[in-house]
This record gives structure tokens, C-alpha cells and sequence, in this order.
């Protein structure tokens, strides 16, 4: 992305909140905290003031409104404090303004330089979820806490709907790495599968396969498969129901030694790397319709899982629009096209909490530095991210002005020349799916052309759409 200026915006989080002593909260290099900052750093049980610094420079939580519905908060449990019992606000802040670490992997996965979006934005972390779900009064607290954190004169018109022309919705696509690890049935047929696993590979060449959905649960539930049925056997479990994790956890407990993933229709092609607790893998659902048959057909079927490592390159055509991104049209003003963007949001590494394993199971003894995990808000904080840069560059843009290159220099072709596909029907993807495209932040830094909105122009879209007859229109 050339180079970066010396100094960057800030990056507000609102999520599970962050565990400082991360390395990619360092602040090595940083200029002291800007004036203009009137945000704090709220202390916590396990959260003293000195996990604030030069990078993460404000931390507060909510939790009225969590107290107000579910009584006051099991500490026990998790912490009345901004620090990340979870894992995923960390992941998010980590991967908008991570600062630069060599040397990371997930066990070995990913392994290189991880660094955010814009890696010498400061970070205001704003702890809005808790163990039993979020609550939008406190959501609503944070957002005007950040604003008035940063200095800015408070929010505009623009925060009312969320789906508005001013809110920019950021779908998730696909990058080009992936960590095969392939099915060889005992036919000696091959079905490419992904996987996070690290571990002790399969010791036999082939293993007895079973089908969940003959041994008592065909998404492999907790403590409903039938361990007379799955020990010793890897299970062919479907995807949908439950959590990928839970599956393999179940399978676990059940005593099975392996299990395969299989896609359904509705999540098509679509891959994600886990990091189960035992030798597994996922395939999609053409290669989860062979190998069912397959199961059901052979008197006495049997499989190996083989993992590949990683794979990085133009071998693998990128980006592509993950199944379970969120897609159009928009609901509410059909003419304003939502998503705006899309941004990496597939097996993507960031950094990760210490209070839990990275599949956030309570039977996961593992703790790391960095996970590897997937989902539109990995793919938010790329966005965010971006806009931290192009806050700078130049620094007087309004928010608009910031939207504006984001999307107008958008692509729509993967690394091989071809419309981006929709992995949840394996065909080209629409404006509905990819809206705009997929960011692009070079040539968002010099787009040419910026198209600035005005708030005459929202209080007209408002009016035209039966804005409420007391408002100025």
C-alpha cells in the first residue's frame, strides 16, 4: 500500500473489547496520544490502567442495559471489565489496527508478517457484548461515547437506520490461502477439504467411515451421536444445526477418531478452516454428496484425512463472496444498493484472547497468540481499517467523501479474470452480493473522482421516503 504517513485516526471497536498484552497492541513507535482525545481508559477487574498505552488509547464497557434485562453480571464468568474473555474483539481490533508482528502463524498456519489495516492507528476498545447476548441501549451508549470520545461535535442524521445510504455494509469474500486438507476414500478417490488441525495425523492409511445421520444425529449434536455406532470410526457429519466446533467436539465425546464436514445446498461451495480438537476436515457439498453415497453404498466404507499445510497463490482463484456473507436487496429503499463492499472475511489471522482455546469450547485447554477464524466482522474491520487510512489522506474528507472511493474503486473480477463467484450457488455474483466490489485500498487512495454528500441531500432522501412531517422537509 506504499507508504504509510507517520500517523493514522483512530479506530473505534465496539465489540467483545481486547486483550492488551497482545503483541499487536504494541506501541513501539508512536507519537504520544493526540490532544484532541477525550475518551479514558476504564479500569476492571484484570484490567489496571496500564493496559492502555500509545495504541490502544481508551477502553470503557456497557452493560446497563445487559444488568437491567439479566440481573446484575456472574463475574465468575466473565469480566465486568473492557478486557476480552472471547476472542473475537481482539480479532476485530487486531485486524483494523494491529500493529506489524513477524514471525505469526496459528500454529504454523498463516505463518508471516500480521498486520492491520492501518498499524499506527490508535484504538478505543468499547465492550457492548457479554456471555448472554448485547442489548441495543448499550450499543447505542457506545457508539455516542466514541463520538464524543474523538471530539467530533456528536452524531448526525446518519446514525438512524442501519441499512441507509450513509451506513456502509461490508460483505465477506474469500483470499487467496487456503489450508487443504484432503478426504482419499478407500476407493482411493481424492476430495479437497480445509482444515485448521494440529495435532497427531491419522496413525492407520484407512479408517472405518460412518454417517452421522445413521448413528443418531445428522448434525452432530452434542452427547445425541450413538458412541456404540461412531468410536473408532470417522464420521461424516452434515454442516447446519450447531457450530462447526460443537460438531467435532461431539464426535469427540462420542469417541470417533476423525470427522468430515460436508457442505448442504445452502452453504454450496463454501469453505472454512476450523481448528478442531481432532483430525477433521470440510468439503463442499458436491464432494460431500459422493462421499455420502459412497458411505451408504460400500458394505464396508473407508477413508483417510491428509493435511496439506498451507497453500498461497493464484493457483487459488480469489476473492470470492462467502456464502454466509449478507447479501440484497435493500429492504427498506430498494433504489440504495446494499452491501456497498465487500472485504476479507474468510480465514483470516488476527490476534486472540488468553482466556480461551481458539474454538472458544470450554474443553479446549489451548491458548494462543493469534486464531484464524471467518465471518462478516472480520471482514468489517478491514473496511474499518481502510477508512482509518483514508482519514488521512486528505485529512478534511467527510464521511461521505470516505464511502465515496471505497466503493468507486471497488473491482468485481477474481485473480484470474472472471466475475467474482458467489460461493453459496457457484455462480457469478451479483451487485446484490458483491455490491460495489471488492476494496481495493490503493486505488482508494487516489481515486480520481470523489462524490461528497451533503446533509440537504439526506434530509431530501428522508423526505422522499415519508420522513416524518415535523422534521425540516
Amino acid at each position: 500500500m506504499g507508504n504509510p504517513p507517520d500517523e493514522y485516526k483512530l479506530s473505534n471497536c465496539l465489540s467483545l473489547n481486547i486483550w492488551p498484552e497482545r503483541l499487536s497492541f504494541s506501541d513501539d513507535g508512536l507519537s504520544p496520544v493526540p490532544s484532541s482525545w477525550k475518551g479514558k481508559c476504564v479500569t476492571g477487574p484484570g484490567f489496571p490502567e496500564t493496559s492502555c498505552n500509545l495504541k490502544i488509547i481508551g477502553a470503557r464497557m456497557f452493560y446497563k442495559g445487559y444488568e437491567a434485562s439479566h440481573g446484575p453480571m456472574d463475574e465468575s464468568k466473565e469480566s465486568k471489565s473492557p478486557r476480552d474473555t472471547e476472542g473475537h474483539g481482539t480479532h476485530t481490533s487486531s485486524t483494523a489496527a494491529g500493529s506489524l508482528v513477524t514471525n505469526a502463524s496459528f500454529y504454523q498456519y498463516a505463518k508471516g508478517e500480521a498486520r492491520g489495516m492501518a498499524i499506527k492507528a490508535r484504538i478505543a476498545a468499547y465492550k457492548i457484548c457479554w456471555k448472554n447476548g448485547s442489548f441495543n441501549s448499550d450499543i447505542l451508549a457506545a457508539m455516542d461515547q466514541a463520538v464524543d470520545d474523538a471530539g467530533n461535535s456528536g452524531p448526525g442524521a446518519y446514525t438512524a437506520v442501519n441499512i441507509a445510504s450513509w451506513i456502509l455494509i461490508v460483505g465477506a469474500s474469500t483470499i487467496d490461502r487456503e489450508f487443504p486438507a484432503d478426504v482419499i476414500l478407500g476407493d482411493d478417490r481424492v476430495f479437497g477439504g480445509v482444515s485448521l488441525y494440529f495435532g497427531d495425523p491419522l496413525t492407520d492409511s484407512k479408517l472405518p467411515v460412518v454417517y452421522s445421520g445413521d448413528c443418531g444425529s445428522k448434525y452432530c449434536y452434542p452427547g445425541k451421536l450413538d458412541s456404540k455406532k461412531v468410536a473408532g470410526k470417522i464420521v461424516l457429519c452434515d454442516r447446519g444445526g450447531n457450530a462447526r466446533v460443537d460438531k467435532g467436539s461431539a464426535v469427540k465425546e462420542a469417541g470417533g477418531v476423525a470427522m468430515i464436514l460436508a457442505n448442504l445446498a445452502d452453504s454450496g461451495e463454501e469453505l472454512v478452516a476450523d481448528s478442531h480438537l481432532l483430525p477433521a476436515t470440510m468439503v463442499g457439498q458436491k464432494a460431500g454428496d459422493k462421499i455420502r453415497k459412497y458411505v451408504k453404498a460400500d458394505p464396508y466404507p473407508t477413508a483417510t484425512i491428509v493435511f496439506r499445510g498451507n497453500v498461497i497463490g493464484k493457483s487459488l482463484a480469489a476473492p470470492h463472496v462467502a456464502a454466509f456473507s449478507s447479501r440484497g436487496p435493500n429492504h427498506l429503499t430498494a433504489e440504495i444498493l446494499k452491501p456497498d463492499v465487500i472485504a476479507p472475511g474468510v480465514n483470516i489471522l488476527a490476534g486472540w484472547t488468553g482466556a480461551n482455546g481458539p474454538t472458544d469450547l470450554e474443553i479446549d485447554p489451548r491458548r494462543v497468540e493469534f486464531n484464524i477464524i471467518s465471518g462478516t466482522s472480520m471482514s468489517c474491520p478491514h473496511a474499518s481499517g481502510l477508512v482509518a487510512l483514508l482519514r488521512r489522506s486528505p485529512p478534511k474528507w467527510t464521511p461521505a467523501a470516505i464511502k465515496s472511493p471505497l466503493m468507486t474503486t471497488a473491482y468485481n473480477l477474481d485473480n484470474s479474470g472472471k466475475v467474482s463467484t458467489d460461493l453459496a450457488t457457484c455462480k457469478e455474483s451479483t451487485p446484490f452480493v458483491h455490491g460495489s466490489g471488492h476494496v481495493d485500498p490503493n486505488r482508494a487512495l487516489d481515486p480520481g473522482l470523489v462524490y461528497d454528500i451533503e446533509v440537504s441531500d439526506y434530509v431530501n432522501f428522508l423526505c422522499s421516503i415519508g420522513y416524518d412531517t415535523s422534521s425540516p422537509c
